[in-house]
C-alpha cells in the first residue's frame, strides 16, 4: 500500500494546478513482508544518500535535477517507508538545515 501526499510551497495562479517544483511530497509504503521491503531497493532515487543519525534506517540526499532541487529524506521503520521530498527550484534557496527540517516533520504524529 502506497498513500501519497503533496504540499503546495506557494498558491497556484487561478485556473492551474499546483507546481511540482514548489511542493512538499510525504509517501508512505507499506509493505506486507521483508521480501517486499528488499524488492524496494532502499534508499530509493537518491543521489549520493547519506545515512543520518539518531533515526534508524533513515538516508538524506539532495538531488540536483535540471530546473528543480529536491532535498529527499527516506526512512525505514519495520515495514513501512515513509518519503520526504521538499522540491524547490534550482535558483531558491530553502533556507539552512534543510535535513533537520525535514527529520522534525517526519517525527510528527
Amino acid at each position: 500500500m502506497e498513500i501519497t501526499c503533496t504540499y503546495g510551497l506557494s498558491a497556484p495562479p487561478a485556473g492551474q494546478g499546483s507546481d511540482p517544483a514548489k511542493s512538499l511530497l510525504i509517501s508512505t509504503t507499506i509493505v506486507p513482508d521483508q521480501a517486499a521491503l528488499d524488492s524496494l531497493g532502499l534508499p530509493r532515487l537518491m543521489m549520493s544518500p547519506e545515512p543520518v543519525a539518531g533515526m534508524g534506517k533513515a538516508w538524506y540526499s539532495t538531488n540536483l535535477l535540471s530546473g528543480t532541487t529536491e532535498y529527499v529524506l527516506e526512512i525505514q521503520d519495520g515495514l513501512r517507508v515513509t518519503r520526504l521530498t521538499l522540491a524547490a527550484p534550482a535558483a531558491a534557496t530553502p533556507g539552512p538545515d534543510v535535513k533537520t527540517k525535514l527529520a522534525e516533520l517526519a517525527r510528527l504524529p
